[in-house]
């Protein structure tokens, strides 16, 4: 699937991004931590204006993010979104919010359990991969920000040791980290963002246009052959 990252600082702007692109994406990821006042937003009105799947994310700023209050108002928002059927609600791994948690499962709303790395790609990632996979039901999401070629290749490596955990979410973040957005089904991952050139959600991001006119990334299946081009600079 190809998921829309919506950073506007409004529903209403946002939903306007959607409808641009609606065509073209399989869901969206709404980032709380962008709108400028979440508790005042009705979950289930949200639910209703969107025609697609919806990922409920509240990043922090330590994890990329730009949320810089406290856990305690982080909280009190998830809640009320935990209370309407959403497909999916991104938490990180060291938060727990066991309320929220609570509320989702009972509504059949899947966990997407994240980890974010902005220095490295971690020697231990299948370790933290299963980590993250280690509550029945959860959806593991890693991302790592390879520093060269050979880093990237360690994402496409870690797949043959994990191919047990169905649904997962690998992403390679930064200009290394392209490769494993458009080549996201041959890393095993169940989707791969994107965001509109203006407002990137994370470093890498690709815009919807480029991803699906440019590096037809749909027609790209766990068996599409890859070919390394050597050459400086190889970006153009």
């Amino acid at each position: 699937m190809v998921c829309l990252s919506l950073m506007e600082n409004s529903i209403e702007n946002n939903l306007e991004t959607f409808k641009k692109y609606q065509n073209i994406i399989d869901i969206v990821e709404l980032r709380l931590d962008m709108l400028d006042n979440p508790l005042k937003i009705s979950p289930l009105n949200i639910r209703l204006m969107f025609s697609v799947p919806i990922i409920i994310t509240f990043r922090r700023d330590i994890d990329g993010g730009h949320f810089r209050g406290s856990e305690k108002y982080r909280r009190s928002v998830l809640s009320e979104f935990a209370k309407i059927k959403f497909e999916y609600m991104d938490l990180e791994i060291d938060t727990t919010f066991t309320d929220v948690e609570s509320m989702a499962h009972s509504l059949g709303v899947q966990i997407i359990r994240s980890y974010h790395n902005f220095n490295n790609v971690p020697a231990n990632l299948e370790s933290i991969i299963r980590t993250l996979s280690s509550k029945s039901g959860e959806i593991p999401k890693a991302a790592v920000f390879p520093a060269n070629s050979t880093e990237t290749l360690e994402l496409f490596k870690v797949i043959d040791s994990i191919k047990d955990i169905k649904k997962k979410i690998i992403i390679g973040m930064g200009e290394y980290g392209i490769p494993s957005r458009i080549l996201y089904k041959k890393l095993g991952s169940m989707l791969s963002f994107c965001s509109i050139k203006d407002k990137s959600a994370a470093p890498g991001q690709l815009s919807p246009e480029d991803m699906i006119y440019l590096y037809h990334v749909k027609k790209i299946s766990k068996s599409t052959l890859v070919f390394g081009i050597i050459g400086n600079p190889v970006m153009h």
